[in-house]
């Protein structure tokens, strides 16, 4: 049976995935895998045994164009995405509980994986600093637009704390940018997204908001400071991290139209 996983989900949903996916190859060991995903996701499956090939896109990619190669392949195809629409329908529970029923398998949070390989930062990297702060600033877009951080509060907790080296992961394509500040360092772009995800494992702590960053911090037990209004922690949050929610009036408001655009 081949089988093709077209993935349109965020690294935050790909971070999830790795539980559901491990576990369907062992439910199907028949199954041969592959994963047509964003560039950015693809780069966390390369080392994974469960899947046969990784096959890494754009994000704004046409199925008209794909390689001849993958055309009329395949025995069986699933298309996976973030599905934001089912915090707002179903009844509450959480999105790890949502995640299975989309795949159909059980998992466990202790099954989720990322497989850095030898593409990581030296152990000792941020020995000159005393306590080190990973954090992830994403900015406000017309869709996840509820899964930011206003850059005043960023400012403010810099400002209060500093004496912690806070050090910024992520893209300059999503996220906020910071005046040059001594306490603050930039590694955005600057390196790969395992190198990326090698820090929180380093790091004294982390604080972001729900994305990516969430869902690593319980892949490497890192406990973290969450902050949420969009959303409820109680769905997409994970028990270990302390999670501050201020509960906006139209929570969950993940998505902007022209009726309303998230704070």
């Amino acid at each position: 049976m081949k089988l093709l996983i077209e993935h349109n989900g965020g690294l935050g949903d790909a971070i999830i995935d790795t539980a559901f996916i491990k576990k369907l190859k062992e439910k199907h060991p028949e199954y041969e895998i592959d994963l047509f995903t964003y560039f950015d996701n693809a780069e966390i499956f390369y080392s994974a045994s469960y899947l046969k090939t990784v096959i890494p896109a754009p994000k704004n990619y046409n199925h008209i164009n794909i390689s001849e190669q993958l055309k009329n392949t395949y025995d069986k195809h699933i298309v996976i995405t973030g599905l934001l629409g089912w915090a707002f329908f179903t009844k509450q529970k959480t999105l790890f509980q949502q995640r299975s029923e989309l795949y159909n398998i059980d998992a466990s949070p202790d099954d989720m994986e990322l497989l850095l390989d030898n593409d990581i930062l030296p152990n000792d990297i941020f020995n000159d600093f005393d306590t080190v702060v990973v954090f992830s600033a994403p900015r406000n877009e017309a869709t996840l637009s509820g899964k930011t951080i206003h850059k005043e509060i960023w400012e403010q907790i810099f400002k209060t704390y500093s004496d912690i080296a806070f050090l910024q992961i992520g893209s300059k394509d999503y996220d906020i940018e910071f005046d040059k500040q001594d306490n603050v360092v930039d590694l955005m772009d600057q390196i790969s997204i395992r190198q990326a995800l090698s820090t929180i494992p380093l790091a004294s702590f982390v604080i972001g908001c729900d994305n990516f960053l969430n869902h690593a911090s319980r892949v490497f037990k890192k406990r973290g400071l969450f902050l949420w209004g969009a959303n409820d922690p109680k769905q997409y949050g994970w028990e270990q991290n302390i999670n501050l929610y201020n509960k906006k009036h139209c929570s969950p408001c993940l998505t902007s139209h022209k009726d309303h655009t998230c704070c």
